[in-house]
């Protein structure tokens, strides 16, 4: 299943919450999942990219969310790989594969994971003891590759990754 497709629903899933928030402060996430029929619980894991969704779920809250047909159609004729449903995962061709030469390029594809995270060249450097040039160089690579992929800043602090990792 393409990242970017689940990326639109939290985006949408997050947008939707926010407006009922913004127009009654008391209102919880909670009360937003009763509304999505979904366990609260799930649906703050799933937000964070912690625990995936059915197939099925996914398309039922893109019809609650208005999300189109279009997109629906998308999510229905995707392809989900990989054993944990919170996780998708892409298969690397050989150019892909050569771009990982180095140890940091896995490194950098898990550091959304870890607490305090910040898609930056510099906070990337410092983490794992490596030049300034060289993270720059690995995230450019990552990108270009399509094994990262750029979100909005408001998807960012809402949402944890769902591989490919989101960065800013």
């Amino acid at each position: 299943m393409e990242a970017t497709l689940v990326h639109e629903l939290i985006e949408a899933v997050n947008h939707e919450y926010t407006k009922r928030y913004n127009r009654n402060k008391n209102y919880s996430l909670r009360a937003y999942a009763r509304h999505l029929d979904i366990d609260a619980s799930h649906l703050h894991k799933f937000i964070r990219g912690k625990k995936g969704l059915s197939r099925a779920r996914l398309v039922v809250l893109g019809k609650k969310l208005n999300l189109g047909d279009e997109w629906i159609q998308k999510i229905k004729l995707s392809n989900r790989r990989g054993k944990r449903p919170g996780e998708l995962y892409k298969v690397m061709d050989e150019a892909q594969l050569r771009r990982m030469h180095h140890w940091y390029y896995a490194a950098i594809i898990e550091l959304p994971l870890l607490r305090g995270f910040q898609p930056v060249p510099e906070w990337i450097a410092k983490k794992l003891d490596i030049s300034l040039t060289q993270a720059s160089e690995a995230l450019s690579s990552l990108q270009s590759s399509g094994m990262i992929i750029n979100l909005p800043p408001s998807a960012q602090k809402k949402s944890s990754m769902v591989r490919p990792v989101s960065w800013s």
